[in-house]
């Protein structure tokens, strides 16, 4: 079964879906499946997105639109010359995983995502309703985003039960799913955020860098 998914979801959290709805016995397999080699779960940039496109959604979408509008690639590569965004997204094509570094050497590759999963709570309801399950969106992974652009909610980083984060990259969970370490069901906003005009007005700025593309 192929999901549908939203514009903005992660691969990571598509990937999730897949094997919650039993495509795929699980996410180590479904990473021999898709791409042959072990690629980092959550594939920021795009890697090897073609073979995802084709072993995972049966050519439902392109390896090109999954980068454009499933990952981080767009918000980073608006920062660079057209030449530069069309070598850098051949480079994620054909599989090589460091070509990002070559044009931001100044940033880590952990620093792209925030370290716990972030979720907009109207998000999830929405997803729900549209999909019957929710996805992770790319923007609401970017550190310095810390409100959702859509519905103005500082996002949700934890289990209001027991306070735990989300596993990082969110593997294996998606904000839909009941919390791994107690099974409780509710989020909560991020500790220590403060609601306030600039970081309202910082959450568009990613949107402007991603496509938008239906599925």
């Amino acid at each position: 079964m192929i999901p549908s998914f939203p514009d903005g979801a992660t691969i990571a959290s598509i990937q999730t879906a897949l094997v919650a709805l039993g495509r795929f016995k699980s996410l180590d397999s479904s990473r021999a499946t898709i791409y042959g080699i072990r690629v980092v779960p959550e594939n920021k940039f795009g890697l090897l997105a073609e073979l995802f496109a084709q072993n995972a959604l049966d050519g439902a979408v392109t390896g090109s639109d999954l980068i454009e509008c499933h990952t981080a690639f767009p918000i980073y590569a608006s920062l660079l010359a057209d030449e530069s965004k069309h070598l850098w997204k051949a480079a994620q094509l054909e599989g090589r995983p460091g070509a990002w570094a070559r044009y931001f050497p100044a940033i880590v590759h952990d620093d792209v995502f925030a370290g716990a999963p972030r979720c907009c709570p109207a998000c999830v309801e929405a997803d729900r309703e549209a999909f019957g399950i929710a996805y992770w969106r790319v923007q609401h992974q970017l550190p310095s985003v810390l409100v959702c652009n859509g519905h103005g909610n500082v996002l949700h980083d934890h289990c209001v039960e027991c306070a735990s984060t989300y596993p990082s990259g969110g593997q294996g969970q998606l904000p839909s799913m009941a919390c791994t370490h107690c099974g409780g069901t509710q989020s909560a906003a991020m500790r220590k955020v403060k609601d306030s005009p600039g970081a309202r007005a910082q959450a568009p700025c990613a949107s402007r860098g991603s496509a938008r593309t239906p599925h």
